[in-house]
């Protein structure tokens, strides 16, 4: 019986997943259309500062307080007490953050909009936040709650978008529907909250956690503003257009990023278990099949948009962001800079205890970034930002992989990654000829590459006989010969 629930939390968590990666993309792909890079711009540059506020507002709190609900949540008195505690402080960092918020997007006028109508409508989202409980359903693990309110609200969304945005105008209708599907999620969240928990103010020790978030707030704020720092710099730094190119280039990075590490994270519980137990060679074991896995997903990938780049962008945003191709090949890159990261530093340094590692990776990398974003942008726009955040994201993983090496052997360049590397640069020879044979890029001329493409892979991977690619294989034979 706790098999089967075990299954079914982790299909609705794949569910909630897909979902969030897939709605952007989705809506990207039709706002693009209506609003033109500008548009695109200008609602990526307002969404981006208020992004700032929000984190400022959630103050580190859903990390910590999965785990402090967790681990009383079979205690109704003290998982009461605890959500008020974590509720109150999470309230008054959401009010005080909206004020500071409305006192900059009036005030400073290298941020603030052209409408300010698209500020006011985006603070409600901020202070929406005072409900936003995603953490307790985590704790409580009502993982099919999560994935159904999520589903229901960007599906209103979608319909919504579909509906009313018709034209270039229509930014502000874009932006309400945006700040409706944040405010919606969080409400239904105040709300459903009280399946588990009553909100109280009595006998309420509020000091017992101040520590302990501030210290992840410090992590998730570097990690959190490193990412959204090169967009605020762009869009302060040149016309919106080119913040539409880079947005859009990033949204497809990220998902693409999202399905991979979604595949890996998986042996996350499974190498804390063996390294709760004492069990080093296994856990060295566990860890480098994970490596393996991710780069077995993420080398072709990240060849395979590069190669095709130029046909995707304008088939999926319009001829309005042709631009944006040369940043998306960038940035496809990252793709396989992002898994090394996960596997060595997300995943093996906080196993190891290690958090620490990762907040002055991040905040070497964020200092990279500043740097060469203030020194590239003015110069190459777009793909300066692009340049500056490969280069430090590299400096980030470099300094994650050397960190956890020390605890963990994994040989880098062991043989079934170099046997990734030879299928992958085959696959690259075969999008090569499709190029020079094909004029130019259309809806077909793209299908005929990614499926080539990955049955060129795929073919090279099992004759090689790649160790992760063949016990995928065997453990499809034997499902198929239990039916």
């Amino acid at each position: 019986m706790s098999g089967t629930s075990t299954i079914k939390k982790s299909m609705y968590n794949v569910a909630y997943k897909g979902v969030n990666i897939l709605y952007p993309l989705i809506t990207s792909a039709y706002i693009s259309r209506i609003l033109m890079a500008k548009g695109v711009g200008d609602v990526a540059f307002a969404i981006n500062i208020v992004s700032y506020f929000i984190i400022a507002a959630s103050l580190g709190i859903p990390n910590y307080a999965i785990k402090a609900i967790a681990g009383i949540r079979d205690d109704m008195n003290k998982r009461n007490r605890v959500f008020s505690e974590l509720a109150s402080i999470v309230s008054v960092s959401s009010v005080a953050a909206t004020m500071l918020y409305f006192m900059a997007v009036t005030n400073v006028s290298s941020i603030k909009s052209d409408n300010i109508l698209i500020n006011i409508i985006l603070g409600f989202a901020l202070i929406s936040n005072a409900v936003n409980y995603d953490w307790l359903f985590e704790a409580m693990e009502d993982y099919r709650y999560i994935a159904v309110r999520t589903t229901v609200i960007k599906l209103i969304s979608l319909l919504f978008l579909i509906l009313f945005v018709k034209k270039t105008d229509d930014i502000i209708i874009y932006i309400a529907i945006y700040s409706f599907t944040l405010t919606a999620s969080n409400i239904c969240n105040g709300i459903a909250s009280r399946k588990y928990v009553r909100f109280s103010l009595k006998n309420l020790n509020v000091k017992q956690h101040i520590k302990a978030v501030f210290i992840l707030f410090a992590a998730s704020c570097a990690t959190d503003v490193y990412t959204l720092l090169d967009s605020t710099m762009l869009g302060i730094m040149c016309p919106s257009e080119y913040l539409g190119y880079y947005s859009n280039s990033t949204k497809i990075v990220r998902a693409v990023y999202g399905m991979i590490i979604a595949a890996t994270t998986i042996y996350f519980p499974r190498l804390s278990n063996l390294y709760a137990t004492g069990k080093k060679q296994e856990y060295d074991s566990c860890l480098k099949r994970c490596y393996n896995i991710s780069m077995l997903l993420a080398i072709p990938t990240a060849v395979g948009m590069i190669m095709t780049a130029g046909w995707f962008i304008p088939i999926i945003f319009g001829s309005d962001f042709k631009a944006a191709a040369f940043t998306t090949q960038l940035l496809s890159v990252l793709v396989i800079v992002f898994s090394i990261a996960t596997v060595f530093g997300h995943i093996s340094l906080i196993i190891y205890g290690k958090e620490k590692n990762i907040l002055i990776a991040t905040i070497a990398g964020a200092v990279i970034n500043f740097t060469l974003n203030y020194i590239l942008i003015p110069v190459c726009a777009q793909n300066g930002a692009a340049i500056a955040s490969l280069i430090g994201e590299l400096a980030v993983t470099v300094i994650l992989v050397v960190s956890s090496l020390r605890s963990v052997y994994v040989n880098l360049l062991n043989k079934d990654i170099l046997k990734v590397i030879f299928a992958a640069m085959l696959m690259l020879g075969f999008l090569s000829a499709v190029k020079l044979l094909a004029d130019s890029g259309n809806i077909i001329t793209l299908i005929i590459a990614v499926a080539g493409g990955i049955a060129v892979y795929a073919a090279a991977i099992l004759t090689v006989k790649n160790s992760e690619a063949m016990l995928l294989i065997n453990i499809i034979r034997r499902r198929i010969k239990r039916q």
